[in-house]
């Protein structure tokens, strides 16, 4: 026998003599392992996990402790019951406050829940002691037949409706939609089961329907009442009324105080709330937020399908949280949902018909006066209070809780200043560029500037995922800036465009362009060498970047600028564009210059760059570079602009507001570092870039304007 074998057999001798050790040093190590079975996400017995730092239960506040939850390794959440879907919901905000660590489910649960925490965030769970529940890793799969969607292949109902609606999945089986359902049942079944009464907010949309339908097929104690403000579509009060007889749930119509309408139609002239934000809202306040903070007096909870998506002012949206506004817990099971899942849930066998307003182009759906139908491609909020900036869009049902954080960069200052003005010039803009890519043969100019650059940004976002319909045009004078060319071909690689280069340089070898001397500027002799581009690749529209503010014959541009058959703009001879309608037929040997960001200034352009993070060359932020003081400008020294006799080059902190030519463009002294700082500097600047850094226009009053007429951007 061992030496090692021996003094085994005396150590269990001994405990085997003092019980009482023995019973101590057996509580001990259950106390070393409180739970006896571990099974990770994907079904597997788990030998070891890290000790949680902390243990969440249902009731918990995550928001409240996130800092210091972050610092742990593993976060424990209890799960009293396997009903409780609160636990889900902790595990999902820690993960979305960047939590990396270990997340343990413990207490009651059921094999087909691991896919759903795996879902949420969850690495492992973990049986009670004691608990009888009995699972057996084998049996982890993808859910069965009853949590399938409709089998037939055959199109959602919603997903027949709208340009949108049609790219919307057809539901075949499908697993990501099944845990989306059973998520959904179980933060229903929890909302229902922490409060008392609990109240939907039933507005006849698709979310509100779908939710309608998911709390009448689980039996919840839930009761659902339509906020009717006397301004609904005759078509939502009609559908309201028929979808809870058909899914048997009662409805209550909550409607305003009449004396309070009475004064308030007394106040106001019909069309008042066109007017002003403050007669629209005091419009919602009446019909609206009054009688439903008197209806959600006698509750302790309301439901409703509000989404992130929706719009910015939704873009944080808690789960769960406290509404302060009402006095009552306010659950969101939808937060996190997209329209396509809305889409592909409400179109699964068995679920109510819609609103048919959805299908006439309505994808929100308000008050009569305040909503119209959207137009294919739009944002589908556009239609609700469209003639307001994106930021106000709310009547005060739906406030952001007090202390909720909001998403990365969402709360820079000048996002908070400006970006619902931004988030229309964007729409405009997308709107403007896809009206173009049905021209013949568009293609965009592309000189590598910031302008250039944003106008190419937008139209990746115009057809995303699809790559752009259309190239990057670059004329080439030779007389770049050198970070140019290579920032333009890294930049059309990177997004996939197809770039064309036209160099001057042979529009002077064909005799086309004749300079009288080997410096001379060839910023005129662009015009040349675009016109030889378009008819040679005989494209019918360029869309530029060209904004009304950067000068004045700039402010007479159409934003689909007719040139014709020499190239030449007219401004006498111009189209009328009239409520975003343009006019794109062309003769042949016509064509049209587009300008997306017309209605941009300078502090938009810098905003989108900043909240984007799009890349720009490095000439437009600080760097130290060598220049002479000319004629009140900074002019850099370079082979087209050398130091003239008595001269004396310095070096200095400056950037470039726009880039064109080395031979007449100037920089501007800054220490700007990066788009914000940038963003900063140009809320101060009392010059327009041009007018400060562009020599080629100090030639003559209406030198820009000259060089249209030849055929010139």
């Amino acid at each position: 026998m061992s030496a090692a074998s021996a003094a085994t057999r005396q150590r269990q001798a001994d405990e085997a003599a003092d019980e009482p050790m023995a019973e101590r040093r057996a509580a001990d190590d259950a106390a070393a392992q409180p739970l006896p079975v571990v099974v990770d996400a994907d079904g597997c017995v788990c030998a070891t996990w890290a000790e949680p730092g902390a243990t969440l239960e249902p009731e918990a506040v995550v928001a409240r402790r996130l800092p210091e939850l972050r610092a742990m390794a593993a976060v424990a959440i209890a799960f009293p019951k396997f009903t409780d879907g609160r636990g889900y919901s902790h595990a999902a905000r820690l993960r979305e406050a960047g939590f990396t660590g270990e997340i343990h489910a413990v207490g009651d649960v059921i094999a087909e829940t691991i896919y759903l925490m795996r879902r949420v965030g969850f690495t492992h769970f973990h049986l009670r002691p004691g608990s009888t529940t009995a699972i057996d890793p084998a049996t982890v799969r993808p859910f069965a037949a009853p949590y399938q969607g409709a089998q037939d292949g055959s199109v959602p109902r919603w997903a027949q409706a709208g340009a949108e609606a049609r790219e919307a999945p057809v539901v075949r089986g499908d697993v990501h939609l099944a845990a989306l359902l059973v998520t959904l049942d179980m933060r229903l079944r929890g909302a229902a089961a922490a409060y008392g009464r609990v109240a939907l907010a039933f507005s006849a949309q698709a979310e509100d329907t779908l939710l309608l339908w998911r709390i009448a097929g689980l039996g919840l104690a839930v009761d659902a009442f339509l906020l009717d403000t006397g301004k609904l579509h005759d078509e939502t009060r009609a559908y309201a009324l028929r979808v809870t007889e058909a899914l048997g749930v009662s409805l209550k119509l909550v409607t305003p105080d009449p004396g309070a309408v009475l004064a308030l139609e007394q106040r106001q002239a019909p069309g008042a709330i066109y007017e002003s934000l403050e007669n629209r809202k005091r419009c919602c306040a009446v019909r609206k937020v009054e009688p439903l903070k008197r209806h959600l007096g006698g509750f302790d909870a309301w439901i409703t399908g509000v989404r992130r998506e929706q719009s910015p002012t939704r873009e944080s949206v808690e789960l769960e949280h406290f509404d302060e506004a009402f006095g009552i817990a306010k659950f969101n099971p939808l937060a996190d949902w997209t329209s396509a899942e809305i889409q592909a849930a409400i179109g699964l066998r068995g679920a109510p018909e819609i609103n048919p307003l959805h299908a006439r182009g309505y994808p929100s759906i308000g008050c009569e006066p305040c909503t119209r139908a959207v137009r294919p491609g739009e944002d589908p909020r556009a239609g609700r209070w469209w003639w307001e900036q994106r930021a106000s869009k709310e009547c005060g049902l739906h406030q952001e809780p007090a202390g909720a954080e909001l998403p990365v960069g969402f709360a820079s200052p000048a996002r908070a200043s400006g970006a619902s003005v931004l988030d229309d010039l964007i729409d405009e803009s997308i709107h403007v560029i896809r009206e173009a890519a049905a021209c013949e043969r568009p293609a965009i100019l592309f000189s590598g500037g910031k302008d250039s650059v944003v106008v190419a940004w937008l139209a990746r976002m115009a057809f995303a995922p699809a790559r752009v319909p259309m190239p990057l045009l670059h004329i080439d004078t030779g007389h770049n800036f050198e970070e140019i060319p290579h920032f333009r071909d890294a930049f059309a690689a990177e997004h996939g465009f197809e770039l064309i280069v036209a160099s001057v340089a042979d529009s002077i070898a064909r005799g086309t362009v004749r300079l009288g001397s080997a410096t001379a500027s060839r910023n005129e002799a662009q015009a040349v060498t675009l016109l030889e581009a378009i008819e040679q690749r005989r494209f019918g529209a360029l869309l530029g970047g060209a904004r009304r503010d950067e000068e004045r014959s700039r402010a007479k541009e159409r934003v689909f600028s007719h040139r014709d058959s020499f190239g030449q703009w007219d401004p006498k001879v111009q189209r009328p564009e009239l409520w975003d309608l343009y006019n794109t037929r062309v003769a042949p040997g016509e064509h049209l210059r587009v300008f997306p960001i017309s209605n941009w200034n300078e502090l938009d352009l810098w905003e989108f760059i900043a909240r984007e993070e799009i890349r720009l060359p490095s000439l437009y932020y600080a760097h130290l570079r060598r220049v002479l003081e000319r004629h009140g400008r900074i002019v850099p020294v370079t082979p087209l602009t050398p130091p003239l006799e008595g001269e004396t080059p310095v070096m200095l902190s400056v950037r470039f507001r726009t880039v064109g030519d080395m031979s007449c463009t100037c920089p501007v002294r800054s220490d700007a570092a990066d788009a914000w700082e940038v963003l900063a500097q140009t809320r101060d600047a009392t010059t327009s870039e041009r007018g400060e850094t562009r020599l080629d226009d100090l030639a003559a009053e209406a030198a820009m304007e000259q060089r249209k007429r030849q055929g010139y951007f």
